[in-house]
């Protein structure tokens, strides 16, 4: 810096340099590291301006937190101040500071982006499908049975609530030893897929008993690592990256059913091909846990979950992962009699977008499907009618969401 000042100095610019810029980071969680940044910063502020540089405006970059999981605390998903305490704080540091210094207090100027813009966004999707992790029918016991399945079947016999670790513990071991002998090919797939069924089934018994016990010890966090999964509409790489990129932990909940207490514990998991593509810690009354608290699917019924305070770095950071593109957008105002209206409609991307992003022109690609129809109907594997539903449908394609509709 001193360097810089020298510089300026020798070329005649040093009557430029009336701007300082500092940048603490992002979501700072400690009031006392912004305390303590602003005072260093001033310091600074103040050495510059007795070397001859015409400061005016102190410029404190970002660093204002959010709380995502009110929790209160200093960490990295939340923050134990409030935006009333962080602007007095550097208030007082700047004026202490420079009325030491005996100069003019400078304009502040701050980047708060992520506070300003995070709470105005929210991201709902609906649940397609779900895996459930217990098995309420018991598989038959059959004469061909494995000892290790039939032992595994028994252990329903024994379970008592002063036994339930022996019974967890024993349906793990006869499980993995199956899955062992399969591997090695002394086990079949059907005998298999009943050992699996099997363990399931067993294991929905202990946490039948012990939620009706209470749970003690080692077994609330073995138990508390089998949730269903709820597969959702929605791509994590695209909507909300920083959950993959950073461990970002968003507010997460149910928007329906409100009037009824969640059954299930979910992790909730995108149509994206791979495992990474999941929402595994949730922000709950007692804090942070690993599973979301969801109401049972009805076939008749769309179940919709929301995810809030993702305004800042979504839509920036979103990528195409797998060719999922911008889901449907819509801006919500709230009315000054406690009703909304909307302001705004954007259509997320089209499957013929999305490709010509990756450039592969839809229209080729019309193109080479049409004279594959063509061919088929020359060689009689399609008739006129049938070649007229095949154009439509594949033009209809193109045309529509990258998202299941």
């Amino acid at each position: 810096m001193v360097q810089l000042v020298d510089r300026l100095e020798e070329t005649g610019f040093l009557g430029c340099l009336i701007l300082q810029h500092n940048h603490l980071g992002s979501q700072v969680p400690n009031i006392i590291d912004i305390r303590r940044t602003v005072t260093e910063a001033c310091r600074f502020y103040t050495e510059l301006k007795s070397l001859g540089a015409p400061l005016g405006h102190l410029d404190f970059g970002g660093g204002l937190g959010i709380d995502y999981t009110g929790e209160k605390r200093s960490n990295e998903n939340s923050v134990n101040y409030t935006v009333d305490e962080y602007c007095s704080n550097i208030i007082e540091a700047v004026g202490y500071a420079m009325d030491e210094a005996g100069i003019e207090h400078p304009i502040i100027v701050t980047e708060s982006g992520r506070f300003v813009v995070a709470l105005s966004s929210m991201l709902v999707f609906d649940v397609l499908d779900a895996t459930l992790y217990d098995v309420v029918q018991k598989p038959t016991p059959r004469e061909n049975d494995h000892h290790m399945l039939t032992d595994l079947l028994a252990v329903e016999g024994y379970l008592k609530p002063e036994r339930l670790q022996e019974c967890f513990n024993d349906a793990v071991f006869y499980r993995d030893e199956m899955r062992a002998l399969f591997r090695r090919g002394q086990l079949d797939l059907r005998q298999m897929g009943r050992a699996e069924r099997a363990f399931w089934h067993v294991l929905s018994l202990i946490a039948k008993v012990a939620r009706s016990n209470g749970i003690i010890g080692e077994l609330e966090e073995q138990l508390g690592s089998f949730v269903d999964y709820y597969h959702c509409n929605f791509s994590l790489f695209q909507s909300l990256p920083d959950v993959w990129a950073i461990d970002q932990i968003h507010p997460v909940m149910p928007l329906q059913r409100m009037d009824e207490e969640p059954t299930r514990r979910a992790i909730l998991t995108d149509i994206t091909c791979d495992s990474d593509g999941k929402i595994k810690h949730f922000v709950l009354e007692d804090g942070v846990e690993n599973s979301l608290p969801v109401h049972d699917l009805k076939d008749d019924e769309n179940y919709l979950i929301g995810v809030f305070f993702v305004g800042a770095y979504q839509e920036t950071l979103g990528d195409l992962h797998n060719l999922f593109g911008d889901a449907n957008v819509v801006t919500v105002s709230l009315t000054d009699d406690g009703g909304y209206q909307i302001e705004h409609e954007t259509e997320g991307d089209s499957i013929a977008e999305v490709l010509s992003y990756v450039e592969y022109d839809p229209q080729d690609i019309m193109v080479a499907f049409r004279k594959t129809v063509e061919r088929a109907v020359r060689r009689g594997e399609v008739n006129l009618d049938e070649r007229k539903i095949l154009m439509s449908a594949y033009k209809d394609s193109l045309a529509g969401y990258t998202y299941f509709e």
